[in-house]
């Protein structure tokens, strides 16, 4: 009852926030299918300001992670995005990337570390690279906290940094939905901090599924 009581003002806080006019509302819908040799999983993301009123970017594409080794797993993707470049004009972006997730610890919460190369382009911007690490922590209850860091850099050095954190309602074995806030901290002059309210649906589609706690 005590976790369910936090779940419920988890959710009154991420309301309060996301109706401020300086908060982002990211919201994802992310189904997977999973066995003993991959992960399969389909991203879709909706991203809205200003207190709600503006949708200003999408994305979806798949990842694949493989299991060849149980404390190292290759992973690759791609996403796609549409997002407002001005106020009245669209713009699509690419982004290809691949890494590899390091199990760090497993009982009754796991650890995960994650290392990434992304690249980006097809955009109005010249094509970049970025790289990414992150660390992310995750309790097994039904009502779970979650919390994680992810740290990003390009050519010219650190980039930003996304401490989160939340907790995730396991609804049952298949789904599972996710309520978190994200804080995006940038270099002096290399971009605008922002204030993030997240949510996430996981379900996993029929498949024989992998002893593998989800990400």
């Amino acid at each position: 009852m005590s976790r369910l009581v936090v779940l419920i003002g988890l959710l009154a806080a991420c309301a309060r926030l996301t109706l401020a006019s300086d908060i982002e509302s990211w919201n994802a819908v992310e189904p997977e299918y999973k066995d003993s040799h991959i992960r399969l999983v389909l991203q879709s993301q909706f991203r809205f300001r200003s207190g709600l009123e503006e949708f200003y970017a999408s994305r979806t594409g798949p990842r694949i992670q493989f299991y060849v080794k149980p404390h190292f797993i290759p992973m690759v993707g791609f996403l796609y995005k549409n997002y407002k470049s001005t106020p009245s004009k669209w713009s699509d972006s690419h982004r290809a990337y691949a890494g590899v997730e390091i199990p760090l610890h497993e009982g009754r919460w796991t650890a995960e570390t994650r290392l990434w190369y992304e690249r980006f382009f097809g955009d109005v911007k010249p094509s970049y690279n970025r790289y990414r690490q992150g660390v992310r922590v995750i309790w097994k209850h039904h009502y779970a906290p979650v919390g994680g860091v992810d740290t990003f850099q390009t050519s010219r050095g650190f980039y930003f940094v996304r401490p989160y954190g939340g907790i995730r309602w396991n609804m049952n074995s298949r789904s599972s939905i996710e309520f978190s806030y994200m804080y995006e901290a940038y270099r002096s002059g290399m971009g605008q901090n922002r204030h993030i309210v997240m949510t996430r649906l996981r379900f996993k589609v029929p498949g024989r599924h992998a002893e593998k706690p989800s990400e």
